[in-house]
């Protein structure tokens, strides 16, 4: 398409303290001062207000807006938007941000974790305790890990194998308490250890575990996690995060530099997720959001990463029962520059890896630590720590047949207000309740979204919908940047559908997502030629042209917008038909063709009654 959709990349602003020791700031910031979240929900009335209330289901089975103030309810109907304002939960807390995304057409993706890959299927760890997702691999785009940054390491402590750490002391797995997966990480004894060395120093990056509080007080134990970083008097710099038991606040040394300023938080009970954010010019410490310290870079780049547990007396209290130390989600990732303009192959797959280069090829499979591809005939494994994304062949396959209420619901995927961790997809509302939109998805299967995580939802039409190519297009003559892929494909488009024998399309349309169409008026010199007949991309059913898109246009189409070409009533019957997008050239040079951006083309027709809906229930 001709306007980009860039990913922002996290833009810090970099400053330096001189001071070489640890700064402590006075005053408090509690942790278990967070309420369970409550969330606004309000609608756009269309002329700039909002009107505060709370979706529900009807009794027909679609759903409504209802007002605070009593009025009546809302239909929601295209264009629809209500927005949701809510604040972190104790759900939130232990959460990370996923590092890996499934991108879809349109703008949609999901975020978590991979679990695997194979020729069909991406079986996907949504986290949040949503389960896990399997998704289509012939309705994705690309599977990327999160922009800016590569995973160099992950534990999710399923199992304790030695040669990915350095153990020492008593260590070993729980299922009691855990953030994701099964298990958790547990120490027991008067002192215990981990550690993991990168195979490369890292420059900025950033590091996150999640660690259980159980807010006990035991003055001669201490829980640190360390990470040791080039440079500094002794040789080495080390910052350490001291979460317990001694004291009742958390706390940050830095004994060697860098200086850092402190702020004090209180501890409390339950799972928290402990980042630290290093650079050459910054280091940040947060604790579930909240900031815990701040301050300059460290003299040179990451060498190791440990947790430990320590006694600094000769008793301690409870004995070896009473004492444990809990921790889960390991990751480490070093930060990345974005690379520049990258060629597309439409015909394979592609294996982009972080220094900028393309691998086409086919993809085989896929797990947490590697990728397998075959690169001209020969089976090459890479792991993740050199791979930004995978980019897959267009090879569309229809999707599920999704029917009921159309929406896009936009929600974060982990406690971070980041802009970066918003996901986003588009698909049919089945089912609502005070804690969880369902939204049946053609690729995705259903997705169940915490309503306390939504941050906006944007109310389509109702109807039966089947996405026949989620992949984009360029139609046209010439090469352009801002149109992706940039080369065309020439002048025309074909696919088919195949209409099942058990289903009714009444008032059924070609729903096709398309930007930069010449409209019928917005273009000056090249509207003028579409009402002469010339530029035009017709639509055709089965051969027959039942309507052409610039019709439907009426300005310049920078964005993206949704073109419902109508099917007259007893075409569409059960069986295979084909839809073909066909251009017409300029009359004046009969080379040249209006080059434009297919993003997606789908079936709708009239979703069922309320007999026949999805049956949902006023919460």
């Amino acid at each position: 398409m001709r306007t980009s959709h860039n990913n922002p990349i996290l833009d810090r602003s970099l400053v330096g303290l001189a001071a070489r020791l640890v700064l402590i700031v006075s005053g408090l910031s509690s942790l278990a001062g967070a309420e369970e979240s409550k969330w606004v929900e309000s609608i756009d009335m269309g002329d700039g207000a909002r009107k505060p209330g709370r979706i529900v289901a009807t009794r027909e089975g679609d759903y409504a807006f209802k007002p605070d103030d009593g009025s009546a309810e809302i239909a929601l109907e295209e264009p629809r938007v209500v927005e949701f304002e809510s604040r972190r939960s104790k759900s939130d807390s232990g959460q990370g941000s996923p590092p890996f995304r499934v991108l879809f057409g349109l703008d949609q993706q999901v975020s978590g974790r991979l679990i695997s890959l194979d020729s069909d299927r991406i079986a996907f760890d949504f986290g949040g305790g949503a389960g896990s997702l399997s998704i289509r691999r012939r309705g994705a785009q690309a599977l990327v890990q999160r922009p800016g940054e590569i995973e160099i390491f992950q534990d999710s402590f399923e199992s304790l194998v030695e040669t990915r750490l350095r153990i020492a002391g008593d260590v070993k797995l729980t299922d009691r308490r855990h953030v994701g997966g099964m298990k958790a990480l547990k120490f027991e004894g008067s002192s215990a250890s981990i550690a993991f060395k990168p195979v490369e120093p890292i420059g900025s990056g950033r590091f996150e575990i999640s660690y259980y509080d159980d807010n006990h007080k035991l003055p001669n134990r201490r829980r640190f996690v360390e990470l040791i970083f080039r440079g500094g008097e002794g040789g080495n710099q080390a910052i350490r995060v001291n979460s317990g038991w001694g004291d009742s606040t958390l706390g940050v040394e830095s004994p060697d530099g860098p200086g850092l300023a402190v702020q004090r938080l209180v501890r409390s009970e339950g799972w928290h997720r402990l980042i630290v954010r290093f650079g050459p010019d910054r280091t940040d410490v947060s604790v579930d959001g909240d900031e815990l310290a701040y301050g300059s870079g460290p003299a040179g780049a990451l060498v190791e990463i440990g947790v430990s547990t320590r006694s600094t007396g000769a008793a301690d209290e409870g004995g070896k029962d009473g004492f444990e130390a809990l921790f889960d989600d390991l990751r480490l990732v070093r930060f990345v520059e974005p690379t520049g303009v990258l060629e597309c192959d439409p015909a394979r797959d592609e294996v982009r890896l972080v220094d900028g280069d393309q691998l086409f090829g086919s993809i085989t499979s896929a797990d947490q630590t590697s990728v397998l591809t075959s690169i001209l005939g020969r089976d090459i494994k890479i792991p993740w720590a050199e791979i930004s994304g995978l980019y897959f062949r267009r090879d569309p396959s229809a999707g599920s047949i999704v029917e009921g209420r159309s929406a896009r619901v936009e929600w974060r995927n982990s406690a971070s207000d980041d802009s970066r961790d918003l996901d986003q997809l588009e698909g049919a509302i089945i089912g609502l309740s005070d804690h969880e939109i369902k939204l049946a998805t053609p690729y995705a299967g259903t997705v169940s979204i915490a309503r306390d995580r939504v941050r906006r939802i944007r109310f389509l039409n109702r109807c039966k919908r089947i996405v026949l190519d989620p992949y984009p297009r360029h139609l046209g003559n010439e090469v352009f940047a801002d149109l992706f892929p940039p080369r065309p494909e020439g002048p025309a488009f074909e696919t088919t559908v195949d209409i099942p024998a058990d289903t009714t399309w009444r008032n059924a349309s070609i729903a096709i997502d398309a930007v930069q169409v010449v409209g019928i008026s917005g273009t000056p010199t090249f509207s003028e030629k579409v009402r002469k007949g010339e530029l035009r991309t017709n639509v055709k059913l089965d051969g027959k042209v039942i309507d052409y898109l610039n019709r439907h246009v009426t300005t310049k189409n920078d964005s993206p917008i949704r073109i419902r070409a109508p099917i007259t009533d007893g075409l569409l019957t059960p069986g295979r038909h084909t839809i073909r997008l066909e251009q017409l050239p300029d009359g004046d040079s009969p080379s040249e063709y209006d080059d434009l951006g297919i993003l997606g083309v789908a079936i709708e027709a009239d979703a069922a009654g309320a007999a026949d809906s999805n049956g949902a229930r006023r919460p």
